[in-house]
C-alpha cells in the first residue's frame, strides 16, 4: 500500500468528532470507575490487616493476662508460705502485689486493644506524673531485665564452653 505524502489531510466530519468526544467521555468514565474500585479494594484490603493485626494483638494480650495470671497465683503461694513463717508485712505485700496482678490479667484477657489502648491514654491524661514515673521505673525494669538475662546467657555459654566466667 503506497501513501501519497503530498495529498491534503482529510477534514473531520462532525460524526468524527462527536464519535471521537464520546469515546474520550467513555474513557474519562472507565477511568473513573476503576479510580473508585480501586479505592474500595484498597478501603476492603487495609480493614482486613486493620482486623488481623487486632485480632493477632488480642491473642498476645490473652496469652500475657494467662502468664500473668500464673505468676500471681505463685506470688499467693509464696504469700501463703510467708504468712506460715511468721513474715506476714510480707505475705501482705506479695497478696498485694498479687490482687494487683490478677487485675491486670484480667483486664487483658477481657479487653480489647483498643480498649486498653484507651484506658492507657486516660490514664496519662488524668495523672502525666505518675504515667511518666511508672513509664520510667517499666523502663529501668525491662533493662534491669534484659542485662540480667543477656549476663545469664553469657555466663552459661562461657560454662559451656568450659571458661570461668567470675
Amino acid at each position: 500500500m503506497k501513501s501519497d505524502k503530498n495529498q491534503p489531510p482529510i477534514p473531520a466530519s462532525t460524526t468524527d468528532a462527536e464519535t471521537g468526544q464520546a469515546l474520550k467521555e467513555n474513557v474519562k468514565q472507565d477511568a473513573e470507575a476503576l479510580k473508585q474500585a480501586a479505592a474500595e479494594k484498597l478501603d476492603e484490603v487495609k480493614q482486613k490487616a486493620t482486623d488481623v493485626a487486632e485480632e493477632k494483638a488480642d491473642e498476645a494480650t490473652n496469652q500475657a493476662g494467662a502468664q500473668i495470671e500464673e505468676l500471681s497465683q505463685t506470688i499467693d503461694a509464696v504469700a501463703s508460705t510467708l504468712s506460715d513463717e511468721d513474715r506476714e508485712g510480707l505475705a501482705s505485700y506479695a497478696r498485694q502485689m498479687s490482687s494487683s496482678m490478677n487485675q491486670l490479667a484480667d483486664r487483658l484477657q477481657n479487653q480489647s486493644v483498643n480498649e486498653l489502648a484507651a484506658d492507657v491514654k486516660s490514664m496519662a491524661r488524668e495523672n502525666p506524673n505518675g504515667f511518666l514515673l511508672g513509664s520510667i521505673a517499666l523502663g529501668f525494669g525491662l533493662s534491669r531485665f534484659g542485662k540480667a538475662t543477656a549476663d545469664r546467657d553469657a555466663n552459661q555459654s562461657a560454662s559451656e564452653m568450659g571458661v570461668n566466667n567470675d
